[in-house]
């Protein structure tokens, strides 16, 4: 018999993020502390977690799988460092310190979870910056900003994606940016930051974030649930080994049958559904994985997916799917 790929779903303990190493392969959450470790065999692996500019020291845990998916939450232990909770068994498994902590590497001060600083935080691969008291960027992975003075150096108009791409690149200046403003009006989310930079004055960054899911729902009436009595509603980790397993079909039936199968015994929320649909890239197949979906959703926010498409004959259809 072929052999089946499992994988092992990691939470951390109040979203701090990490990364895990097993062999030659580094996995690294999301800034929320989120990780999925696909394609594993049964077999015994040593499971190396480490954090962001070494704030804890790295810890070894044994990892065995046999003919199943595992799930942990990654505590803190105080003092006996990180351990390794699987809520199915109520197993702890405790790791063995594989470094020490430099005290000069902790981040103090509070962090902040906005969208602007979990962006930037993508960028340069380091979550320090999503402190108030962060230490300055490394110039390695110093960011360039968007100014409104100089008007010359601004970035007018163009997408989050254009934003993001000038942020992205490199620049000399080794930087401090903290946050002085979020207004969030109808249709943008207003942020403005203060750059501080060694041998340069301070500047002053605003970024505005347009809020396309606001657009839909001053457009289309409020829809009514479409399965209000489920009695069994998917969890994180129910969408997460879905998405799994439709990434690892290959037709399109076959991947729309896989979540069938689950439909039929959970609902899902919009959220979730929204997070499946990234499966599927055309727009074809992305309308029939949401017609499928339709009578297993458990609440009314069905019709903001409507953003998802950017054909005018598939947003038609939509509208009408979805009863907009």
């Amino acid at each position: 018999m072929a052999q089946q790929d499992y994988f092992v779903l990691i939470q951390s303990e109040n979203n701090q993020p990490f990364y895990a190493r097993i062999g030659p392969r580094t996995y690294s959450s999301s800034a929320q502390g989120h990780l999925i470790i696909p394609q594993l065999r049964d077999s015994t692996y040593k499971l190396l977690v480490g954090f962001p500019r070494k704030i804890f020291p790295e810890q070894e845990f044994p990892l065995v799988i046999y003919k199943k998916d595992l799930e942990f939450q990654l505590k803190n232990l105080g003092e006996k460092g990180w351990g390794l909770f699987n809520p199915r068994t109520l197993e702890l498994k405790t790791g063995a310190v594989k470094d020490t902590v430099d005290p000069r590497s902790r981040v103090e001060g509070v962090k902040k979870d906005d969208a602007f600083s979990r962006m930037m935080a993508g960028i340069v691969s380091d979550t320090a910056v999503m402190y108030a008291k962060a230490p300055p960027v490394d110039t390695a992975k110093t960011v360039a900003v968007i100014m409104v003075d100089p008007p010359k150096d601004s970035v007018k108009g163009g997408s989050n994606d254009s934003a993001k791409g000038a942020l992205s690149k490199q620049t000399r200046k080794t930087s401090v940016i903290e946050k002085l403003e979020e207004e969030k009006t109808g249709t943008a989310l207003r942020l403005l930051y203060t750059e501080r930079s060694k041998g340069y004055k301070t500047d002053t960054i605003q970024v505005l974030i347009a809020l396309q899911d606001s657009a839909v729902q001053t457009s289309h009436p409020r829809l009514t649930p479409v399965k209000s009595d489920c009695k069994d509603l998917a969890s994180d980790y129910d969408v997460d080994k879905l998405r799994i397993r439709m990434l690892s079909a290959n037709k399109l039936d076959e991947k729309i049958g896989e979540a069938r199968k689950v439909f039929d015994t959970k609902c899902f929320s919009t959220k979730q559904i929204k997070a499946l649909s990234e499966v599927f890239v055309a727009q074809a197949a992305k309308y029939r994985f949401l017609e499928t979906a339709r009578p297993f959703v458990s609440d009314e926010h069905f019709g903001e997916l409507s953003v998802l498409f950017t054909e005018p004959a598939y947003i038609s259809k939509f509208k009408a799917l979805a009863g907009g």
